[in-house]
Parts: structure tokens; C-alpha cells; sequence
């Protein structure tokens, strides 16, 4: 018998949704090595660090939380999503809340200093939670 290798055919829309997708994941490591390499310049001792070891994607994503956080919390934001967020950090943290984009902010200019410490990070921000 003789097989028949069928081609993918691929549709437009998803052609366009894929480029766009890559597109986005550029933008977004883009913006993220730049940050973390101004804070490790900034920090000094982090500048010779091993490109392989570099975590800015994550740090950057902590960092946008801290900047929403920062927006619902302490400039109570007038939208569906200030809302929810005031909400959400006020209700599961209480008054100490208010602190929560302090501590977000720190644990980000954490992981993009020494990003090989990022389970001792997720260790404290999950003990942070568990009290």
C-alpha cells in the first residue's frame, strides 16, 4: 500500500492569530530583558549575570500586578477592574492591604536582581499568603 502524506492546511485566521501571538511574546521579552537589564545595571552586582539565568518575564508580570494593585488600592481606580482588585486585596489581605504593591514591587526588583533565588521568592510570597 502506498501511503499518502496529507498537508495541514492552514487557515488564514490562524496564520494571522499565530504571527500575532509570536509578535506579542517579542513585545513582551522585549520590554522585560530592558527592565531587568536597567535594574541590574542599576544594582550593580547583578550586571554579570548569565543570560540563561534571567527571569525578566516573570519579574515584569509581577510588576504589572503590583501596577494594578497599586491603581485599585491606593488611587481607587472607578472601573470593573479597580473595583475588583480593591476588592480582592482588601478582602483576602484586610488593612494590611494597603501594603500589598509595596511587597509585589520588592519581590520583582527581587527576581530581576537574582532571578536563581526565584523558589526562595515563591517560598515567602507563599508563606506571605498562608498567614
Amino acid at each position: 500500500m502506498r501511503s499518502v502524506a496529507k498537508k495541514k492546511s492552514k487557515s488564514k485566521s490562524g496564520a494571522v492569530g499565530g504571527a500575532l501571538g509570536r509578535g506579542l511574546t517579542a513585545i513582551w521579552r522585549f520590554t522585560a530583558k530592558i527592565l531587568g537589564n536597567s535594574v541590574r545595571f542599576i544594582a550593580r552586582g547583578a550586571r554579570d549575570l548569565d543570560p540563561a539565568h534571567q527571569r525578566d518575564g516573570i519579574a515584569f508580570l509581577i510588576l504589572i500586578l503590583a501596577l494594578v494593585a497599586t491603581a485599585g488600592t491606593w488611587f481607587h481606580a472607578d472601573n470593573i477592574v479597580g473595583r475588583a482588585v480593591y476588592a480582592f486585596v482588601y478582602g483576602g489581605f484586610g488593612r494590611i492591604g494597603f501594603i500589598t504593591p509595596l511587597v509585589l514591587i520588592y519581590f520583582a526588583f527581587k527576581l530581576f536582581r537574582t532571578p536563581l533565588e526565584q523558589q526562595q521568592c515563591a517560598k515567602v510570597a507563599a508563606g506571605l499568603v498562608m498567614q
